[in-house]
């Protein structure tokens, strides 16, 4: 049955449709969910009384309402539903284990009645937890601590297998239990049997995971399973996959003597775990109190990242656990930076086998730990130690774990120190058993020196001693970026460039800037980027385009350009780079420090300028604490405040981002939904002329919710205030510029369903390539089913007149908002100032502007929205404009070999590096200007790239590399792409011809050896005729062992890259059709979190051909292997 008009209204949470359909109550669909079920599952607590009658339902799968909201997160619909609680699924699942598998831990304490509860063979919630890695769900769970499924299986015996370090702790009093009957355990699809007496630790062992087996080894070690074998036998005939050095050596002597497992943890232990204040400010009696494995609250509070808890912790600060472990190597050790300054009072300190928290930071990778640690470089481990032998420094366990940029941190303070058997860094670089591609790690080390400088904290303040490691340095540097002789156009490409980005920027020269944009991050010869130069000379306006794009880099002496801001005594753009305050130079300096010593030096106006510069950075902001989700962004500063939150500056995963944090606490049921619709539409948004959305989430602890998107350079108000005060007008370019891209995100808004209603200068940010890109989702809306909506939302003065006059109103009002911003760029004024003008009144002459720009936007202000254009056609009149006169200013500079033979006509639509161009014949073709690629690359071979001739493969005829560090890649004209033919729903038998057609295509790339590597509808071209080809071959490589970074965006990379496989194989380009295939059938992605891609199964897309869903689904399997191949969807579409 299709879904009722009871059910549609409860979905989208509309009371009154709600009210007026009540009839249908009872009714199910075809997947047998009710209305009840569709409110709960999308949070529409306030439908919920409506619908009780539905409560008790269960669905086809056995699910009620209770468990969807629980799925979902949504704590308002749980009490409502209690009277559900303790039902379970098909699968024997409880809302409560639904929860817990996303990691809902503010759901549990509304679902306690179902903890103890047992599912399919017997196993927990708690095992749950355990599994999917959720710590922060354990200490809530405890009552379930010790239990055992049928087979003897516990939640401390998932985690050995999973490898999830951050939850042993908590579970150690579950340690000594054993397998009571023999247990499959199936992981990434390989099976491997146990017999029964098998251990946590054996399982870790076998599972080659060293951190929970040094865990795990005081209580554990002598154990033997019914076989009669160790942990250390599970260990040496394990056929897992991976280096066992550190687990084998480990468990070389494993004894038999062991320590009594913990007891359930207290409560001050569990308030640290889960970043509590308010529970340890409640325990403080508890303070010093250590478990037998001696790990105290400040370790568990360091290990997690809670620094807000470590200063009522610090008289613990100091303690050891009975490895001789201290709250900052736990620090270390999981990569929380933040946790360091408060804990500086264990810098030194070194545990049983001589390792200090610096060691710790470098056998882990942790760049950001490494920096504030440096003042322990030089020491050397007392003991043998996880592979290395006695004598072993950081830089050696750097350099044997393949870590180059720890490595050339380390290199001047701990060069040609020896370890016991003479080995130096070079050594173990050279010897290293561990997977990957050494060669930089092995050119840095390839002249190891002698000569050190002592490490900061111990007299690194001789500027004789910070030129020496600068030069160094960049000596390093300039030897590594010697090319070898070319021996193709793509082979070794000179690395240096023109300083044309740093030249302009030290000019503060606008134009030029944006036109070589491409170089960012590159720096000059003392490690200086453009962006620390233009803000040592106090050139505002080009911090603020650079800073996305350069923040938080750092030169030779380790300074930013906060710092370099701090030390020229540029106030405003310090104001503007206040995300870099948490950093430290070389010295250990942070940018507060240099700010006091510049003010106490400083006499005259330069004084009070260096005291303004002091108090703005003394006023450090309270910054929130972000969900679990989001645990790898960090807040860094405030960047302003909105009508629904603060929005702050972060940095995570290699690039700065925007946080928005609403605080929920004194928002109204109706203000939260506004949050959670923001919440719901920008995942689902892929348009370069909409803002991205990196993650969302919500913190039950701080009652806030959290969106992460890309940072932007500022936004439209804040640049037309700029040139009204300059008395700087937009030409008439400009004006059909913004027009065309803004027209072109609400283009694709309105296709899908969605109506912004709060267009205006401020929600339309500029990108660092000077895109506009629609940002301030909160009012956005779905159309219903009569594609008109009542309720008031937006800015009035950009409002239309009917949402003025309370009537129904359509997308439209997303036309005459932009007529109001085009009005407003045209003449510098607002065309109505005030609501009885726009009511009554037509918009002013706009004098001395193109006659049809004019046109356009008067007719974009008409009162009747009948006669408004629609989007779309204010995107054609644009485009039309734009290629008669194309703005050829952000155009590439071709390569000298290409200007003879192309010539570049316009911008491409919706992809900023590709360009309408002609040949020499006057032939259209495309060109796409793409950064030279670092790995493995299709690109790397370009003779094989142009012998490629399938119809569903796009054919390259030229790729250049311009010496600069970019490839100049041009192809056949196709101008439309998939996503274009998404706008409309397809028919099944359309997305049947579109998939075979795409699997024809890797069936032929497959059998050439080539892996793709990244397909969405953006890549997918198609020809005049309809037929679809693949594009996007500069991602494509040939298929190895190889490893390389993950390509594309995150939640299109299959689960196995983000479970830690560095290879591509044929099954990964499976994964991607198949969620191309999703999309094409449901309109979205089935995954809005890599948590949900790397755990979740994809839910079956509703509504399609049940053979269509079948094949769709094979394609998202989990297991690689279990994947059909390319010829396999081939056979199986042909059979249709």
């Amino acid at each position: 049955m299709s879904p009722t008009a009871l059910m549609k209204a409860a979905e989208r949470g509309e009371i009154e449709a709600v009210k007026a359909n009540l009839e249908d109550l009872g009714e199910k669909d075809g997947n047998g969910e009710t209305a009840l079920m569709q409110a709960a599952k999308k949070g529409h607590s306030d439908c919920i009384p409506l619908l009780e009658r539905e409560i008790g339902i269960q669905d086809k799968k056995g699910q009620t309402a209770l468990m969807l909201a629980a799925w979902n997160g949504h704590t308002a619909c749980i009490p409502l539903l209690k009277d559900e609680i303790g039902k379970k699924d098909k699968d024997g699942e409880t809302a409560l284990m639904k929860a817990i598998r996303r990691g809902h831990a503010n759901c549990v304490a509304h679902l306690e009645g179902e903890i103890g509860i047992r599912g399919k063979y017997g196993r927990t919630t708690l095992m749950l937890a355990a599994e999917y890695g959720h710590a922060n769900c354990i200490p809530l769970l405890n009552r379930e601590l010790g239990k055992q499924s049928r087979n003897g299986e516990t939640a401390l015996m998932r985690v050995a297998i999973k490898g999830h370090t951050s939850c042993v702790q908590p579970l150690l009093s579950e340690a000594r239990k054993q397998l009571m009957e023999e247990r499959k355990f199936t992981l990434n699809g390989n099976t491997f049997t146990f017999p029964p007496g098998t251990t946590a630790l054996m399982l870790a062992a076998h599972y080659n995971r060293p951190e929970v087996v040094e865990l795990l080894l005081p209580y554990e070690q002598g154990l033997k399973d019914s076989e009669g074998h160790t942990a250390k036998w599970h260990a040496n005939s394990s056929s897992w996959r991976g280096d066992f050095t550190r687990v084998r050596q480990l468990l070389e002597d494993e004894g038999t003597e062991r320590i009594p497992p913990p007891k359930e943890q207290p409560p001050l232990m569990v308030s640290a775990v889960t970043g509590d204040i308010e529970g340890i400010k409640q325990h403080l009696d508890h303070v010093g109190y250590r478990d037998s494995n001696g790990t105290t609250a400040l370790m568990m509070a360091a290990g997690y990242g809670h620094s807000d808890c470590i200063p009522f912790l610090e008289r613990e600060i100091g303690m050891r656990n009975n490895y001789g472990t201290t709250a900052l190597m736990w620090a270390a050790i999981t990569g929380h930076a933040n946790c360091i300054p408060l804990l500086e009072k264990e810098l030194g300190m070194q545990d049983k086998k001589g390792c200090t928290a610096l060691m710790f930071a470098a056998r882990n990778g942790k760049t950001d730990c490494v920096r504030p640690l440096l003042s322990e470089a030089g020491e050397q481990a007392k003991k043998k130690w996880t592979g290395p032998i006695p004598g072993t420094t950081a830089l050696m366990i750097a350099a044997h774990e393949n870590y180059p940029e720890i490595v050339e941190l380390l290199l001047p303070y701990e060069q040609g120190l020896k370890d016991s058997e003479g080995h130096t860094a070079e050594w173990y670089a050279n010897n290293s058993p561990r997977e990957g591609d050494f060669t930089r790690v092995r050119r840095l080390l390839e002249n190891e020196g002698s000569e050190r400088i002592p490490p900061p904290s111990s007299g690194l303040t001789s500027q004789e001693h910070i030129n020496k490691l600068t030069a160094e340095n960049e000596s390093l540097k300039k030897e590594l970026s010697q090319p070898e002789e070319k021996t193709s156009s793509l082979e070794n490409p000179p690395t240096r460039t023109e300083e044309t980005l740093i030249s302009s920027a030290i000019q503060g020269d606008l134009n030029t800037l944006r036109r070589h944009l491409d170089q960012a991050g590159q720096k000059d010869s003392s490690g200086m980027t453009a962006l620390m130069h233009a803000a040592s000379r106090g050139q505002t306006e080009v911090v603020r385009l650079l800073r996305p794009l350069e923040a938080r880099l750092q030169d030779g002496r380790g300074w930013t350009a906060l710092m370099h801001a701090v030390g020229g005594g540029h106030e405003e753009c310090v104001g503007l780079l206040l995300l870099e305050q948490d950093i430290v130079n070389g010295e250990y300096e942070f940018p507060e420090d240099i700010a006091t010593k510049s003010y106490e030096e400083a006499d005259g106006e330069r004084k009070v300028v260096y005291k303004k510069i002091v108090s703005l950075l003394e006023k450090k902001s309270q910054l929130p604490r972000l969900p679990k989700n989001l645990s790898e962004y960090h807040l860094t500063a405030v960047l302003g405040k909105g009508t629904f939150g603060v929005v702050y500056a972060g940095h995570g995963n290699d690039r700065n981002v925007a946080v928005k944090v609403v605080s929920l606490g004194g928002c109204s049921d109706k203000e939260r939904e506004l949050l959670r619709r923001e919440a719901e539409i920008l995942p689902s948004l892929d348009h370069p002329n909409i803002i991205r959305c990196l993650g969302t989430g919500e913190n039950d602890i701080d009652d806030t919710y959290v969106i992460v998107t890309d940072l932007c350079c500022g936004d439209l108000r804040g640049e037309m205030n700029r040139r009204k005060k300059a008395n700087s007008s937009y030409s008439d370019q400009e004006v059909w510029r913004v027009i065309r891209e803004v027209a072109d995100a609400l283009t694709y808004l309105h296709e899908k369903r969605h109506v912004h209603r709060d267009l205006k200068p401020a929600n339309i940010l500029l990108s660092s390539d000077g895109r506009c890109v629609l940002g301030g989702f909160e009012v956005a809306r779905t159309l219903g089913d009569s594609s008109r909506m009542k309720t008031t939302a937006g800015t009035p003065l950009y409002m239309a007149p009917e949402i003025h006059r309370e009537e129904d109103y359509d997308k439209s009002v997303d036309v005459w908002a932009l007529g109001v911003v085009a009005h407003e760029l045209c003449t510098g004024e607002l065309p109505f100032s005030t609501v009885p003008a726009i009511l009554e009144r037509g918009p002013p002459a706009i004098e001395n502007r193109d006659g049809g720009l004019v046109d356009l936007i008067f007719r974009m202000l008409s009162k009747n929205p009948e006669r408004r254009p629609t989007a779309r056609e204010v995107l054609e009149e644009a485009e039309r404009e734009d290629d008669t006169t194309p703005d050829t200013r952000a155009f590439p500079s071709l390569p000298e070999s290409m200007k003879q033979h192309y010539s570049l006509k316009t911008s491409f639509k919706g992809r900023p590096n590709t360009f309408k161009a002609v040949d020499n014949k006057n032939k259209p073709c495309m060109i796409e200007v793409v950064p030279h690629p670092e790995g493995p690359s299709l690109l790397n071979s370009p003779t094989e790239l142009k012998d490629l001739r399938h119809q569903n493969v796009l054919e390259y005829s030229c790729v250049t590399d311009d010496g600069k560090g970019r490839v100049f890649i041009v192809t056949a004209w196709h101008p439309s792409t998939l996503q274009d033919a998404m706008a409309q729903r397809l028919e099944n038998e359309e997305i049947e011809q579109h998939l075979r057609q795409l699997a024809l295509g890797l069936e032929y790339l497959h059998g050439k050896g080539i892996v793709l590597r990244s397909i969405c509808p953006k890549s997918v071209l198609l020809s005049d005729d309809g037929e679809c080809i693949l594009g996007g071959l500069d991602c494509a490589s040939f298929i190895s062992d190889a490893p390389c970074k993950p390509m594309g965006e995150p939640l299109r990379r299959p689960p196995e890259m983000q479970q830690g496989r560095t290879t591509y194989r044929p099954s990964a380009d499976i994964w991607a059709l198949g969620l191309l295939a999703y999309e094409l059938c449901t309109g979205r992605l089935p995954f809005t979190t890599e948590e949900q891609v790397a755990r979740m199964d994809a839910p079956p897309p509703e509504e399609r051909d049940q053979d269509l869903v079948t094949l769709v689904l094979r394609m998202l399997e989990k297991n690689p292997e279990r994947r059909p191949t390319a010829q396999e969807v081939v056979r199986t579409l042909r059979r249709r």
